[in-house]
């Protein structure tokens, strides 16, 4: 799957290419449009303020730790509880996409389901 995302602050376009199970594979071209695009693709209508405290805690643990974080340690940093989490974008598998961040391999996504 190949979604052509251009930056509009650089007046760059990117092919963007994800996996069959719809991770991004290259996070080094993630930006705030493209996860905007990829909730969308998730169902998750629109981004606001809490979503992205969710998504900018994930993206540090994960690049402080170079691996998945807990849930539970993301919602605790983050002050946004799991109940809140889900609410706003369904699966935590959700969350892992829209941040951008590669394919935690199939036990993982058995457990994000």
């Amino acid at each position: 799957m190949t979604y052509t995302n251009t930056n509009t602050a650089y007046g760059q376009t990117l092919q963007v290419s994800f996996d069959k199970f719809g991770f991004l594979i290259n996070e080094q071209v993630w930006t705030s449009e493209l996860a905007n695009q990829i909730a969308l693709r998730e169902g998750v209508e629109t981004l606001g303020d809490r979503h992205w405290l969710v998504i900018n805690h994930l993206r540090d643990k994960y690049q402080s730790f170079g691996g998945m974080p807990g849930i539970r340690s993301v919602c605790r940093s983050s002050g946004v509880p799991k109940h809140e989490v889900q609410q706003l974008f369904g699966t935590c598998m959700n969350v892992w996409k829209i941040a951008g961040l590669a394919d935690p391999g199939p036990e993982v996504r058995n457990y994000m389901a």
